[in-house]
């Protein structure tokens, strides 16, 4: 019952925080300009994803603190750097080195705390692949990766806010499944603060979560296969599926628009509006539409994630045909040849 009520005080610290947010936002407020590159058609407040960094990390401390959970200090102070640098890159915006360097700074302290993710089980049912010495490098790599990529994807109404429940939900449910407390509990945290956020940022948005809040989503979301890792030894290859599991679509998207930019000879450092989802959401003129799909085909692959793990026998068929699917769907429906 307790969980609940700090799901709910997620939930509603969220909205109020973001209604407090829009209405005394003032100077210190940023407005993201419509651009060549924007999916959307009028000034919007930007930068409201501090609301979420803020309830987030508070309430998991203090879920921790209640449940008697070792809190993992590492996440939160990465979980700081993410957050402090991407609050002042939607101010300021600041160069990529000085991004990137604090992505990798954040990666580095949470890895160094928390230990490499050692290996992956390619199908939930027990068929790992061992990272061996290349462990703390993946592990690195894969965070600063998605702590990117939830900020490209970052991009139309409500898709960053949905994920974010989508990879909530499969938590959930992974982390019930298998007794691991600690990343239930933080998951619904999450959860629950991104259905909040949703509330103001559903088509048309009435502000934008900002860096501040795509980086912090990212990096909390790669890293959850670390929280609460003491309490269930072992299990990193199945928790590091789980995590790309959850964040599939996001992490296909953009893995297909960086090597299809760089195979074309285009510049991939550079800003663009190339990804499957912005392409999908110029043809069908809705940025709901779009969301949704993405909602649902990665709530089906989280569904599949969690079966499949339970599963001694036809689990890997499952994932298979998860994975594939949906990134089929999207790239069939999104995929165009450039004017």
């Amino acid at each position: 019952m307790l969980e609940f009520v700090i799901y709910f005080a997620s939930f509603l610290l969220t909205v109020f925080g973001l209604a407090a947010f829009i209405r005394f936002s003032g100077r210190f407020a940023s407005i993201d300009i419509p651009n060549e590159r924007s999916s959307h058609e009028r000034p919007t407040l930007r930068g409201g994803g501090i609301v979420i960094v803020a309830v987030c990390c508070v309430l998991y401390a203090a879920g921790s603190l209640v449940f008697n959970h070792p809190i993992n200090w590492g996440y939160l102070a990465g979980a700081v750097i993410i957050a402090s640098v991407s609050w002042a890159d939607d101010h300021f915006d600041l160069p990529a080195v000085i991004r990137f360097t604090a992505h990798t700074v954040a990666a580095v302290v949470l890895i160094f705390h928390s230990g490499p993710l050692t290996g992956i089980d390619i199908t939930g049912t027990g068929q790992v692949v061992s990272f061996t010495w290349f462990a703390p490098l993946v592990s690195v790599l894969w965070i600063i990766w998605m702590t990117n990529a939830f900020n490209f994807m970052d991009g139309i109404d409500g898709i960053a806010g949905a994920q974010g429940v989508v990879s909530g939900i499969g938590w959930i449910l992974f982390g019930t499944m298998i007794g691991a407390t600690p990343i239930h509990l933080f998951s619904g945290v999450v959860l629950f603060s991104c259905l909040g956020f949703l509330i103001f940022n559903w088509s048309p948005a009435r502000i934008f979560m900002g860096d501040v809040g795509s980086a912090f989503l990212g990096f909390t979301l790669s890293a959850m296969p670390l929280i609460g890792r003491d309490r269930m030894a072992g299990m990193d290859p199945l928790y590091f599926l789980a995590a790309i599991g959850f964040l599939w679509l996001f992490v296909y998207d953009t893995l297909f628009t960086f090597f299809r930019r760089l195979i074309k000879g285009e510049k991939v450092w550079k800003a663009h509006r190339s990804h499957l989802y912005q392409n999908l959401t110029d043809r069908w003129g809705s940025h709901a539409r779009v969301s949704l799909l993405y909602f649902g085909l990665g709530l089906a692959v989280a569904i599949t994630i969690v079966a499949a793990a339970g599963s001694a026998s036809a689990g890997s068929w499952w994932v298979v045909a998860a994975l594939s699917g949906s990134a089929l769907i999207v790239t069939v429906l999104g995929f165009r040849k450039s004017n």
